[in-house]
């Protein structure tokens, strides 16, 4: 077992968060991450104890879409905190990706939310 000392570890130089984007960018997406997460348990737990599913299909393309967006959002995690390890910023897709993330969440809470409203109505 190696200890690498501190001579030749890679160190981070301290951030102001407000200053560096990364460091936003890489909060959003957590932030992300956290509310597919939570989305998905709402509507697997609204659709599992409804009297009436949704059609398998509809339900489907909402889970997909929390799913394809947390898949971003890790990505979008991934990608920044490989770049601040090797002390370069962060690559300029990443806030693409992020921005994927964010369209695919607000299409699964929508669906969903289209699919609720219709049964209540």
């Amino acid at each position: 077992m190696h200890i690498e000392d501190e001579a030749t570890s890679p160190t981070l130089a301290p951030v102001d968060p407000a200053h560096s984007p990364d460091l936003l960018l890489y909060d959003l997406s957590k932030y992300l991450l956290t509310l597919c997460l939570l989305v998905l348990g709402g509507v697997l737990t609204v659709t599992g104890t409804a009297d009436e599913a949704p059609p398998p299909a509809t339900l489907l393309v909402i889970i997909a879409s929390l799913a394809i967006s947390g898949f971003l959002s890790i990505s979008c995690i991934s990608t920044i905190v490989k770049a601040r390890y090797a002390l370069q910023p962060a690559p300029r897709y990443v806030r693409a990706v992020n921005g994927l993330a964010l369209a695919f969440l607000g299409a699964g809470v929508g669906a969903f939310l289209v699919i609720w409203v219709n049964r209540l109505i």
